[in-house]
């Protein structure tokens, strides 16, 4: 039997690589891959949105796969290309959207709500405070209002990022760079 410290480790990269789930972090998993990913810089008692997903609901599950996760909580609508669910912590996500095609798409943080990206960022983030930790930012688009964010650990994704007219961030979302559920 391993010793405790390596049974923990073991312990902690099944947790955090969503050991069961149908999506895969990039980079794979493995106890190097476990260490660096609990070198996140996130605040105690908030909700992490990314790499791959949030609370073991991650990008590109199939839709079934997503309902056995237990956080989605009703279908919004039609499902026009995409379908939309609310989920059972709208404190911190507010919806998530299903592709036919690619399975979960995008997830998106609650307005208010108390979530954050590994690196930090939130709801409230200044323009400055995300170019500061996310140098590839793109530039403004859409009006000035949205810009996308690489996620790191994870070239398959991309933050979308809304700002307010002050320049504070506004909407986060986490979303297949491929996604086909809008625009």
């Amino acid at each position: 039997m391993p010793p405790l410290s390596t049974m923990s480790l073991l312990l902690a990269t099944a947790v955090l690589t969503g050991c069961g789930t149908d999506s895969v972090p990039a980079g794979g998993g493995g106890a190097a891959a476990a260490q660096e990913r609990l070198a996140v810089t996130t605040r105690p008692g908030t909700d992490v949105l990314g790499p791959i997903g949030w609370r073991g609901l991650n990008l590109g599950m199939t839709q079934a796969r997503a309902i056995t996760t237990g956080l989605l909580a009703g279908r919004i609508g039609p499902p026009t290309p995409c379908q939309q669910w609310s989920t059972k912590r709208s404190d911190a996500v507010g919806t998530v959207l299903v592709s036919r095609r690619l399975g979960v798409a995008a997830i998106t943080a609650a307005s208010g709500g108390d979530v954050q990206t590994p690196e930090g960022m939130t709801l409230g983030w200044t323009v400055d405070q995300v170019t500061r930790t996310y140098p590839a930012v793109s530039a403004a688009a859409q009006g000035e209002n949205v810009r996308f964010v690489p996620v790191q650990k994870n070239p398959r994704a991309r933050y979308r990022v809304g700002f307010d007219p002050g320049g504070r961030v506004s909407a986060l979302t986490l979303e297949l760079a491929g996604q086909d559920c809008y625009a």
